[in-house]
């Protein structure tokens, strides 16, 4: 598997897409119960394979990922080879983004900001669901674009 298998809860989620991606494989219900039933192994093969297309599916479309944390905020771009990042630190912790963003407004000189750019490793889609799994959000990319603009404006 290059992701994860999904959970029971998240395949339930996706009962409709499981049975559309059964079908293509040539699999009607009765053939899927019968699987179950006398071929576990071979059910779990299945379910980890549309897992896979499901994760696959869902990193290829990301363009931009956030990571809030108590001190900082990084932002992401998702290019197709390079994976671009505009950090914002401050010394202080929050205990919600609000607040983080609240002192922006107040305090701007106790925040730093950071950018850097880089290729992906191992590759674009495991990264992207790596960070992912490790607490980055998928966004539209409203701050980063916003953050970018404000830097460019700045004298």
């Amino acid at each position: 598997m290059k992701y994860r298998k999904l959970t029971k809860q998240e395949l339930e989620s996706l009962r409709d897409e499981f049975v559309k991606f059964l079908i293509v494989q040539g699999i009607d219900a009765p053939q899927w119960e019968e699987i179950l039933l006398t071929y576990p192994k071979k059910a779990d093969g299945f379910i980890e394979l549309f897992s896979d297309f499901i994760f696959e599916t869902i990193v290829q479309k990301v363009k931009y990922l956030e990571k809030h944390e108590s001190d900082n905020i990084k932002l992401y771009k998702c290019d197709e080879n390079i994976i671009r990042l505009l950090g914002i630190e401050c010394d202080q912790s929050f205990n919600t983004t609000e607040d983080f963003f609240q002192e922006m407004k107040t305090s701007a000189e106790s925040f730093r900001t950071f950018r850097a750019a880089k290729a992906y490793s191992p590759d674009r889609e495991s990264e992207i669901f790596r960070m992912i799994q490790t607490g980055s959000v998928i966004t539209k990319g409203e701050l980063y674009e916003s953050f970018m603009l404000a830097q460019e404006l700045q004298p």
